[in-house]
């Protein structure tokens, strides 16, 4: 009797641990501030700041915990301006995809490959990368001012909201990322509001889009979103 005792006692231990454990996979985080992180579990306040160099590509973790942990540090990358390293992120038979606004469209949008991000800062060749919201003229710019411009924009790596596979915020285009990667995992960093005077009429976002490969999970598109007229 007292044996069956401890196993009840023991199988109900491991099984409060284990919900522990699941419950706290998005707590993740490569910046050091606490930001909320929303997702299919609910809003989850981040506990756990890691620093950038304790981020690891630790494919044996829950899926959300390493494509978090992968997404914090490509904007880490980006911050450093460390092309070469970021290229390292990128899926290496898809390439990436940039869409300058919410609206993603295969069909239009421009697509560069790893080793095209690796070499971004001796390209000084100009793109067209859409038409630019509210002028419709055209987007042109080498690859490292729109990297400027519309992907990072502003330090995401202090970015107070993190959504995955959920859209934090809207403007007047059409958000529809979640449909076309329906396979993948969406990962936005949003900043509510640059500037506080602003009352968050200059919001954005990056969504850094990722999809299984091999044994870890790498981008095939980085959209920018932000307030719009």
């Amino acid at each position: 009797m007292k044996k069956g005792k401890i196993l009840l006692v023991s199988l109900f231990v491991i099984g409060l641990v284990v919900g522990m454990l699941g419950s706290n996979w998005l707590k993740d985080r490569a910046v050091e501030t606490g930001a909320t992180i929303t997702g299919t579990k609910g809003p989850v306040k981040s506990s756990t700041a890691l620093a950038s160099s304790e981020v690891t590509l630790q494919a044996n973790l829950p899926r959300g915990t390493t494509v978090v942990k992968l997404a914090c540090e490509a904007v880490e990358r980006m911050k450093q301006k460390d092309y070469k390293g970021l290229s390292d992120l990128i899926h290496p038979e898809k390439g990436v995809l940039f869409a300058p606004y919410s609206t993603v469209d295969p069909e239009v949008n421009l697509t560069f490959q790893a080793k095209d991000i690796a070499e971004m800062a001796g390209n000084h060749e100009k793109y067209i990368w859409g038409m630019l919201d509210g002028k419709g003229t055209p987007i042109e710019m080498t690859m490292e001012e729109y990297f400027k411009a519309f992907v990072f924009n502003v330090d995401y790596t202090t970015a107070p909201e993190i959504g995955v596979n959920q859209i934090l915020n809207t403007g007047n285009s059409l958000e529809n990322v979640l449909q076309v990667y329906q396979d993948g995992t969406t990962i936005e960093f949003h900043i509510p509001s640059v500037h506080s005077e602003m009352e968050g009429m200059d919001w954005c976002s990056l969504k850094l889009v990722f999809e299984p490969y091999g044994n870890t999970y790498k981008i095939v598109a980085m959209v920018h979103s932000q307030w719009t007229i």
